[in-house]
């Protein structure tokens, strides 16, 4: 999972299939800081689709899809 929020990219290292329940290519859903390092990401109300991201790099670059 990747995304930009004001204008710095966070990326969320997962394990493969685990997306498997997560719209492509996009997913709505809350984005929340929790520090300047971390942000989670909540998929839908029920909680059931989360995801912990960190800062990509310096967070100017846009993660590699693979």
């Amino acid at each position: 999972i990747s995304v930009e929020v004001g204008g710095r990219w966070w990326w969320a290292e997962m394990p493969p299939g685990s997306l498997a329940e997560w719209s492509s290519p996009t997913e709505g859903g809350t984005f929340t800081l929790l520090d300047p390092r971390t942000a989670e990401f909540v998929g839908d109300a029920e909680r059931t689709k989360t995801a912990l991201l960190t800062p990509f790099g310096d967070g100017t670059d846009r993660p590699l899809c693979n």
